[in-house]
């Protein structure tokens, strides 16, 4: 979009904003076109902005978005009544199979497109929630910094995707199924697995409402915890601050408190120093160490020189050469191609073999033989159109149960003859 067209969208949202305002708010009904429409009004419907259906105006996914987005950050956006909404769907479906059974195409065309746009509503609603739950668990953006306001706003977003997710439970498979009653569009909007569907988006925002009252609680105690040790870190500082000192060694001397004192500093020698009235566990100590078995020693390994080390000369053996074999294909394709030459009459690889073949190999392995070694022979030429004669296959029709043709002979025909001689044949 260019400048241009910015000013005109501005232009048209501000002269309809109340308009806009009551559309977004607005039921499954709509709104009804004004009386006195200006041009901006039909820019946006022209746009595709608002839809008018017999009269009625309903605002489009876009505007209700991008109106959801402007309104008031967090958890305070209006947000549709899922109850009436499950109550409206359960009416579109009704009259949509109503006028459907009674071949009111116009009828069931206006209820499905009412459906499609409660059931976008709530989509959209739901995906918002996600999104902003997310947004204020990751950036904290548009929150208080302090604690205990911090505190109160987690609980407030983890209590309202709770009662979202409640207010979820009558949207359920076995719910909608119902109400669908088989029908083919219905269960396309309603119940297919598909990522438009309503059971769909549903499915998925509860996995992710559940993902996200988690990590709410998880940042809950991390706040509480960050709370109770700033305050701590307060109290400590202001009673310095007053003039008082910490008597450090007091604790020393108080068994239950040992835990809170550093680690005893370690002597040059690498030795920490011992209690008196560590005499005893030390005696134990080395009556262990002296009913431990003696280490055992590891067996010298004794480097026996080779006699030669130096570098040895590997003899070469040469390759023996066997001459290649003669394909078995290729003497019966010559005589093929003489005959052809000699005759100009096409030669049948069937009749060729029952005449001068070997009787103990079948006619199929000798036409499978034949054709490879003539598209091999094709390939080291270049091409089958650089080769003098070529092969045209004789199928049977298509066999009921495959889709296979059986390829029941091969006839040797000259390049130039061979387009006529397989429209002929």
């Amino acid at each position: 979009m260019n400048a241009d067209d910015w000013r005109r969208l501005g232009k048209a949202l501000q002269s309809n904003a109340e308009l806009l305002q009551e559309l977004a708010q607005s039921d499954e009904q709509g709104v009804s076109m004004p009386e006195n429409g200006n041009s901006d009004l039909g820019w946006l419907i022209a746009k595709s902005l608002l839809d008018n259906e017999d009269g009625s105006l309903f605002i489009s996914s876009v505007l209700l978005e991008l109106g959801a987005h402007v309104s008031m950050p967090g958890f305070e956006r209006a947000a549709p009544d899922l109850e009436e909404a499950m109550i409206a769907i359960a009416g579109h479906c009704d009259g949509y199979l109503a006028a459907k059974s009674d071949r009111a195409t116009d009828d069931a065309e206006r209820h499905l497109k009412r459906l499609s746009h409660t059931v976008r509503q709530i989509t959209h609603h739901l995906r918002d929630e996600s999104l902003s739950a997310r947004n204020y668990i990751e950036g904290f953006v548009g929150y208080s910094s302090r604690p205990s306001e911090r505190l109160r706003d987690i609980q407030n977003a983890q209590g309202r995707l709770q009662r979202l997710q409640q207010k979820l439970t009558p949207f359920s498979l076995h719910s909608l199924r119902p109400i669908a009653r088989g029908d083919r569009e219905l269960r396309r909007l309603l119940t297919r697995e598909q990522a438009f569907s309503l059971h769909t988006a549903i499915v998925r925002r509860r996995a992710d409402f559940e993902g996200l009252i988690g990590r709410l609680d998880a940042l809950n105690a991390t706040v509480r915890k960050r709370n109770e040790f700033r305050q701590l870190m307060q109290a400590v500082e202001g009673y310095l601050l007053a003039g008082n000192t910490l008597d450090v060694l007091a604790l020393t001397q108080d068994p239950e408190s040992a835990y809170l004192m550093t680690a005893p500093a370690m002597t040059p020698t690498g030795m920490l120093p011992l209690p008196e009235y560590a005499g005893d566990e030390i005696s134990a100590f080395e009556a262990v160490l002296g009913e431990l078995p003696p280490p055992r020693e590891r067996d010298q390994i004794q480097h026996v020189e080779l006699e030669d080390t130096g570098p040895r000369c590997v003899p070469v053996s040469t390759a023996s050469r066997q001459p290649l074999q003669v394909a078995f294909a290729r003497p019966h394709l010559l005589a093929m191609a003489s005959q052809l030459h000699k005759t100009g009459q096409p030669q049948s690889a069937v009749a060729y073999w029952i005449e001068h073949g070997d009787p103990t190999i079948e006619v199929r392995h000798w036409l499978y033989a034949l054709s490879g070694y003539y598209l091999r022979l094709a390939a080291d030429q270049g091409g089958k159109h650089l080769l003098p004669y070529g092969f045209d296959a004789r199928k049977r029709p298509h066999h009921p149960h495959s889709g296979s043709r059986l390829v029941y002979d091969l006839i040797m025909v000259q390049n130039s003859k061979r387009t006529r001689y397989a429209a002929v044949g």
